[in-house]
């Protein structure tokens, strides 16, 4: 096997993001991986920015998404911030014993996901500014339909706050009894809406091709 660049030459390494094979004229070593020129050219696109601090970077990734707006890769960071606020927020009114696991397992993917941007950004390699969620081929309109599923949702988590709050305070007058049952009710609904969740994703990509 040839070099894809040097038909003469023989290959002398594969580079890690194109794949091609590549001879020792062509090979530019990074931290223990090998890449081609063209891939070296065309991935110098987010050069480390000047002013950013790598302290101001860690302490921002503390509160997830910060960090990566603080880089400049906005996509990834305001999806990872509202995945954070929205996952504090149900949690906290269906199952607030989750939240510290949830809170802590945001802050360390955070962390970690900004600092190996940030390295990558400092090695000249392309970071690409893509979020959890493919936005440019999420076919959703902003209509009137999408504005009465979210007050519907926010309107039944107001009344399953004041169910839990007030009614059954009112039916378990020993605490005990009452935290057992609030538990268990949170547990079930919780159970519930996974179950109904995988049995919709499955039914919706049943007739997909290859499965």
């Amino acid at each position: 096997m040839n070099c894809a660049y040097h038909m003469e030459r023989p290959v002398n390494g594969i580079c890690s993001k194109c794949g091609r094979p590549i001879c020792d004229q062509c090979i530019i070593e990074v931290n223990g991986q090998v890449f081609c020129k063209p891939c070296m050219e065309v991935g110098v696109k987010h050069p480390a920015p000047r002013n950013t601090s790598g302290n101001a970077r860690f302490f921002l990734s503390i509160f997830p998404g910060l960090g990566h707006l603080y880089m400049g890769l906005f996509q990834r960071g305001m999806q990872l911030l509202v995945a954070f606020i929205a996952g504090c927020f149900i949690l906290g009114n269906l199952l607030e014993d989750l939240v510290g696991f949830f809170v802590a397992a945001m802050i360390f993917f955070s962390i970690f996901d900004a600092r190996e941007a940030y390295i990558r950004m400092a090695q000249g390699l392309e970071v690409e500014d893509k979020g959890f969620i493919d936005t440019h081929n999420l076919k959703l309109t902003w209509d009137a339909r999408w504005i009465g599923y979210i007050l519907i949702g926010l309107g039944a988590i107001a009344l399953f706050n004041v169910f839990l709050d007030d009614i059954l305070r009112l039916i378990f007058v020993d605490r005990e009894m009452y935290y057992a049952a609030v538990r268990s009710i949170k547990g079930v609904l919780v159970g519930l809406l996974a179950i109904g969740g995988g049995f919709w994703l499955l039914r919706r990509n049943m007739g997909s091709p290859g499965q």
